[in-house]
């Protein structure tokens, strides 16, 4: 679950597509919106607010070349490449008809919630959960111990990171194995939710900052945070599942993309990269190497899929607390967080939006980011432990969203 990033008093909350474009060109000499992992900013914003209705080599630069192999064989109309993708629509032919192709697409609308899931009483809260926690005056958040400086597990506390991580993966296939057209957001969570109780473990957002569900459903146009509701998927959907859980007194986040039946050659890449951009970052993770890497990284991977990397939200620490330091940066950056070190634990997870598009609106219900002009987003996630001699993926490997979808990469 990404933790969003506060802005600096003056900013104009609401960036359009058209005033990125103009620096685009310069990304890297743009000023930059302080990283303050403050959510709190934004309820006082009205402007925001919607005011209507273990490794993971297998996902690399190889695999995004495959998946270009497969647009480019539904692109051609290669009658030996067409036979489960005859109702996909081509890429558009030049940027201002993508704008138009995603104006004419209908935004995603706010649904009913239902009521809150039930967790038994016997399963281990989270510490934001029990009476008298406090709250961190500079950010908003749940204050621990590790909100500025970054802990280094020990051995027990790995050990109890690699359960927890291992339990979020397997709670992330079966979303993953639940999303089909017609189905709602809120079965997702229904059913995500009673395999993570059913396994002694908590599902971490439920309750957290007054989160209403286990897991985030952020669908199309939708940046992140989305609240599951009843809101059927619909055939070319894509959306993000992010999920958290809190076993053994430590949190395992990750997230990945999924696809409903068909989406377009657009939906297909935008996909790609953003697993790309997250392996980009992950791949040169290790002792000494400064997390402002991670950064460049996965920009130059936005940069060179002409892509937008959100700057709204950033990866973060995680361990016995669901957000803490270091802040993870998924852009080119000035902010000094340091080296990494044996034995600390933290997430990766950028979000790339389709356009170049960097606008965008927060709902009333204070939580769900929306961009202005119906761009798709997408951001795949996973925890990292660094290891003596690199990484170690903890909520790997990553869920093959292709093969769930019936797609598969080309030998």
């Amino acid at each position: 679950m990404p933790m969003a990033g506060s802005q600096q008093a003056g900013w104009n909350c609401v960036l359009t597509a058209a005033s990125l474009a103009a620096c685009s060109a310069g990304r890297r000499g743009c000023a930059r919106p302080s990283r303050l992992i403050a959510r709190n900013n934004n309820s006082n914003n009205s402007n925001n607010n919607n005011d209507n209705d273990n490794s993971n080599n297998d996902y690399n630069n190889n695999s995004s070349n495959s998946l270009i192999t497969i647009v480019n064989n539904i692109n051609s109309n290669n009658n030996n490449a067409r036979s489960r993708y005859l109702g996909m629509r081509p890429d558009p032919s030049s940027p201002r008809e993508a704008w138009a192709v995603a104006a004419a697409r209908e935004p995603v609308r706010q649904g009913r919630v239902s009521s809150v899931l039930q967790v038994p009483p016997e399963i281990e809260r989270p510490a934001y959960l029990l009476p008298g926690i406090e709250i961190d005056e500079q950010t908003g958040l749940y204050a621990h111990p590790w909100m500025v400086d970054t802990e280094v597990k020990t051995p027990d506390q790995i050990a109890a990171m690699r359960t927890a991580g291992a339990l979020a993966h397997e709670a992330l296939q079966v979303a993953g194995r639940a999303v089909a057209p017609g189905v709602t957001t809120d079965q997702i969570d229904a059913a995500v939710h009673e395999f993570i109780v059913s396994r002694g473990a908590y599902p971490s957002p439920l309750g957290y900052m007054g989160f209403p569900k286990s897991l985030c459903c952020s669908v199309n146009d939708i940046l992140a945070h989305g609240i599951p509701d009843d809101r059927p998927l619909q055939d070319g959907d894509i959306l993000n599942i992010d999920v958290t859980v809190f076993i053994n007194g430590h949190h395992g986040d990750t997230s990945s993309m999924f696809l409903v039946g068909s989406p377009d050659p657009a939906a297909l890449l935008l996909c790609a990269a953003a697993q790309r951009a997250m392996m980009a970052g992950i791949e040169l993770c290790g002792p000494g190497v400064d997390f402002r890497e991670i950064g460049i990284a996965i920009q130059d991977v936005s940069d060179s899929a002409g892509l937008h990397c959100s700057e709204h939200f950033v990866g973060h620490g995680i361990g016995s607390y669901f957000h803490g330091a270091p802040e993870v940066i998924p852009y080119e950056n000035e902010e000094d967080m340091g080296i990494m070190l044996p034995g600390m634990t933290f997430t990766i997870e950028p979000i790339l939006v389709e356009h170049l598009d960097a606008s965008y609106k927060i709902w009333d219900d204070k939580w769900t980011y929306q961009t202005l002009t119906n761009a798709r987003s997408a951001q795949f996630e996973h925890t990292l432990l660094i290891t003596e001699d690199g990484y170690e993926i903890l909520t790997g490997p990553s869920v093959d969203y292709l093969a769930l979808a019936g797609l598969h990469r080309p030998s």
